[in-house]
């Protein structure tokens, strides 16, 4: 018997089967075609990620094909001109289809900076098939520096070898400025103070300088102006201090009183403000990554209700532009216009005001002496909404470097027109004579002799001192002819010239006073009493310590000691000069190197370079001083006395000092090498840097020498190629 809902049943359980197993077929078609997507994306993904990085790798090696060619193009002129080079990349990049690097990769000048010395390169690489899956291309904006290298520059150039601005004042140690200290600028240049080291002043004033960088931290306790303030410790500001620009640091930064920050104050650390300090942009990270033993603000240190240290915390009447901190905020009273800060905000005074801000953490009102005690109210001034995911980030600041080398006086003996040694054997004072006009080079006696002159019906005996003179007897006298014996003193007492045409100092009484140059128990004494005599003008080089007293030089004076300077002492370095006199400055009239009255026997390598309007680099320096013997280094302090005037630079193996009424004409270096004695800048100390003659470059001239090679340490070449920075566009 036939059972019509049975089959119709079994018909029903046959398409519920159908459409099952249709389902499961859809699934798995869709489950395989994904499969085969997912794969073909990775594939795609990898081909994509392998063809952008041989992409990449063709760029980068772009990047140092081009340094090689730099390379190669110096190694093929032994004395490149870095214009002439210039100028030949700049009629390259006027060159549409001039590429410097032909094929893959490509490379392409996009712009020459002269007076940077900077190249602008675009390179280019390329991967795969063109118009294939694999094609890929990645770009790289590449800038070269081509740049003396200090071949000819003198170790510690570290005032003018950088890329920034020049640096008046470079110390490789701490620094302590006291007095009032004056830069006089160059109009619309900026200027630094950088020191390895720390840097306190206490009662001065400081005008002139943009930027002061110490690589530990700064202390500020004055009515001075700056620009800039960058530490890798702390920076400590009291008093009326005011930083227009930007302050930051590694560690802390504190200001009190009426200290002023219109522009940027940003730490690793924390930032507070007491006092009426004024805040422009505040960033603080909360953490210090300052590792040094100098710390500045500890005692200003706060935790927070978490733990952690305030990122900001502003005491005292205080007034920011905005606040931004990874961290927690505390606010007395003024105003902060702009808040952003991820911890939570602590206002300790009714009287605080935060136009508009947002916060990670909550906003409370507390005790300022006990931040645990926050049961008041807000007031309503204090505008911030709480958001709790919010994530605030501060970017960290980076170690600046001072860069600073050494100073050996021994490498610059063969570039002295008068070298100085005392012969303890003899007993006697020796000068080794170069390139000076009318000497023959070699060694000589210094002696003071006396000589008798025929005047017709009687007779003068005169004492005159500090002659040269190439032999002597078993006692001591000169047995040279008067007409080859030379003088290298003068005095400002009138010259004698005899009868055999041999000019003197006039009026030496009293020879002892007369002489110019005395070595006595281990120490050069130049100039002196009396007459106040000097020496002759060139490059002298003494091996010990060197005392400078009155007279008017024209020398750059170079010791393996130390150097001091005492009495009326003004001191041109033959740069300065010039060869026939650069003008009046600071009330003395200047003599010429190569046409000097008193002196005609003139430095022949530093007159051949004026006339080649190429200035030897180290007759722009007025004292050099320290030197290396074996492991230790030794002397290399300057110390420039009350009323000396120095036209040209100071360049201090060691360390250096000022005092009194001093002037310098130039940047002083001061390398730190030797024993720790003292950096110190007090009294009143006046820099100045502009108006300067044109034969003088206070930033080291552009080679060092006296005619032979540099006595420098140098690189091969006489350029240097450096890659400052790259970018992906």
């Amino acid at each position: 018997m036939n059972n019509p809902g049975f089959h119709n049943a079994k018909k029903q359980r046959g398409i519920a089967t159908l459409l099952v197993l249709l389902l499961v077929g859809i699934a798995i078609s869709a489950a395989i075609f994904g499969s085969l997507r997912y794969i073909q994306g990775s594939q795609d993904q990898t081909t994509a990620f392998h063809a952008q990085t041989q992409a990449q790798l063709k760029a980068w090696s772009g990047v140092d094909m081009l340094y090689q060619y730099f390379l190669g193009l110096i190694k093929e002129d032994p004395q490149p001109d870095i214009d002439d080079l210039l100028d030949a990349l700049e009629e390259a990049m006027l060159d549409n289809n001039f590429q410097l690097l032909a094929g893959n990769p490509e490379a392409k000048i996009t712009n020459v900076d002269h007076d940077n010395q900077r190249i602008t390169v675009n390179i280019t690489g390329t991967s795969g098939a063109t118009g294939g899956r694999a094609e890929s291309t990645s770009k790289i904006q590449v800038v070269y520096l081509l740049s003396d290298d200090g071949g000819g520059k003198p170790s510690g150039c570290a005032p003018f070898c950088s890329d920034g601005p020049p640096s008046v004042i470079t110390f490789n140690r701490n620094l302590r400025l006291e007095g009032s200290i004056s830069v006089t600028t160059q109009p619309g240049e900026s200027y630094e103070i950088n020191v390895k080291g720390v840097v306190t002043t206490g009662g001065n004033s400081i005008t002139g300088v943009d930027t002061i960088n110490a690589t530990d931290s700064i202390q500020i306790g004055s009515g001075s102006t700056y620009k800039n303030l960058r530490s890798n410790g702390d920076i400590a500001i009291t008093g009326s201090v005011t930083v227009s620009n930007s302050m930051m640091a590694l560690g802390n930064i504190c200001m009190t009183g009426s200290a002023s920050v219109p522009g940027l104050t940003k730490a690793n650390g924390f930032v507070y403000g007491v006092g009426s300090a004024s805040f422009g942009q505040i960033e603080a990270r909360g953490v210090s990554t300052y590792a040094g033993t100098s710390p500045q603000c500890n005692s200003y240190s706060r935790i927070d209700g978490h733990g952690n240290t305030f990122g900001v915390w502003l005491a005292g009447n205080n007034t920011a532009g905005s606040v931004k901190t990874s961290a927690s905020v505390a606010h007395d009273s003024g105003t902060i216009q702009s808040l952003l800060a991820q911890g939570d905000l602590h206002i300790t005074n009714g009287g605080s005001k935060v136009t508009a801000g947002t916060i990670g953490g909550v906003k409370k009102r507390c005790n300022a002496g006990n931040l645990n005690d926050c049961s008041g109210t807000v007031p309503s001034s204090v505008n911030v909404t709480s958001t709790p995911s919010i994530t605030v980030s501060v970017s960290e600041l980076t170690e600046i470097d001072v860069q600073v080398t050494s100073f050996d006086a021994y490498q610059y003996e063969s570039s002295a027109n008068y070298v100085f040694r005392y012969d303890s054997g003899e007993g006697r004072i020796k000068v080794t004579v170069r390139n000076v006009e009318g000497i023959d080079n070699g060694t000589y006696y210094l002696l003071p002799l006396v000589r008798t002159i025929e005047h017709g019906s009687w007779t003068q005996s005169d004492t005159y001192a500090d002659y040269l003179c190439k032999n002597i007897n078993g006692s001591g006298n000169c047995l040279d002819v008067q007409e080859t014996r030379k003088t290298i003193c003068k005095t400002t007492n009138n010259l004698v010239t005899y009868a055999n045409n041999v000019t003197i100092p006039g009026n030496y009484a009293n020879p002892s006073s007369n002489q110019c140059v005395i070595y006595q128990n281990g120490k050069w004494t130049v100039g002196g009493p009396g007459a106040t005599p000097t020496i002759a003008q060139g490059v002298a080089w003494f091996e010990g310590d060197l005392d400078i007293s009155n007279g008017e030089f024209y020398n750059t004076f170079i010791a393996t000691g130390n150097i001091a300077t005492s009495g009326s002492h003004k001191n041109a370095a033959p740069n300065f000069a010039g060869p026939a006199g650069s003008g009046t400055y600071s009330g003395l009239t200047l003599k010429g190197i190569c046409s000097n009255a008193y002196f005609p026997h003139y430095p022949t390598q530093i007159c051949n370079a004026f006339n080649n309007n190429e200035p030897l680099g180290i007759a722009n320096y007025a004292y050099m001083a320290g030197s290396v013997e074996g492991d230790n280094y030794i002397g290399g302090n300057i110390k420039l006395g009350a009323s000396t005037v120095a036209f040209g630079s100071v360049l201090s193996g060691n360390d250096f000092d000022s005092g009194g009424n001093t002037t310098v004409y130039g940047y002083i270096t001061a390398l730190g090498s030797g024993v720790v004695t003292y950096n110190a800048m007090g009294g009143s100390t006046a820099i100045i840097v502009n108006q300067l003659p044109p034969t003088y470059i206070p930033m080291g001239g552009i080679s060092v020498g006296g005619g032979g090679p540099p006595p420098l340490e140098k690189e091969e070449e006489d350029l240097k190629v450096d890659v400052l920075w790259t970018r992906y566009l």
